[in-house]
């Protein structure tokens, strides 16, 4: 899918197809899922 005010195009998921719609889940593939991250703080200030 491209949206067109973007050049990249747009990963879509088609979840349903009708007579006369398509159903699209435009969210990102992490959505909704836990995320962990490990990370190291190299300065406070």
């Amino acid at each position: 899918m491209q949206h067109p005010q973007s050049p990249q195009p747009m990963p879509a998921k088609v979840l349903e197809i009708g007579k006369e719609t398509v159903k699209l889940d435009l969210n990102h593939p992490l959505a909704g899922k836990k995320l962990k991250f490990d990370i190291e703080l190299v300065k406070v200030e």
